[in-house]
């Protein structure tokens, strides 16, 4: 029996609504504004591209549930992304899960896809959208 894949989660609460969340996290100019840049489409087009500093990516949107549920299939390896949004008061609760394929868990690698998830989600998804916002309240 081949042991089981490795799960990271994060969660965190945004004071934004969900739509305005998914605009971060399931199309191209959000998701690129935190994340990376890539090719994702709107439509339902399964195949996307993430531009990594060290090369494109090949990802395959699993599942697109407006504006609940964003999951891909990031890679070769068989990683599966899952982003996942509640509606609570006063804003979303968004809920990170990356499966991480038991082949690719060993070694140091694992603690840092960890840590950069805390990182993107806790700080850097937050801090743009809160940019994002005082630059649209911001008018001429």
């Amino acid at each position: 029996m081949s042991p089981a894949p490795v799960i990271i989660q994060e969660t965190i609460q945004l004071p934004f609504s969900r739509d305005h969340v998914w605009s971060y996290l399931a199309e191209a100019p959000g998701l690129g504004r935190w994340f990376m840049p890539g090719t994702l489409q709107q439509d339902e087009q399964p195949f996307f591209l993430f531009h990594a500093p060290y090369g494109d990516t090949a990802c395959w949107v699993l599942e697109r549930e407006r504006p609940a549920r964003f999951r891909f299939e990031w890679g070769i390896q068989g990683d599966i992304v899952t982003f996942q949004l509640n509606g609570i008061q006063g804003g979303t609760e968004l809920q990170l899960a990356h499966q991480v394929p038991a082949s690719t868990t060993e070694g140091p690698s694992l603690e840092a896809l960890r840590e950069g998830w805390r990182h993107l989600i806790q700080q850097e998804l937050p801090r743009v959208m809160k940019e994002d916002e005082q630059e649209k309240g911001s008018g001429p």
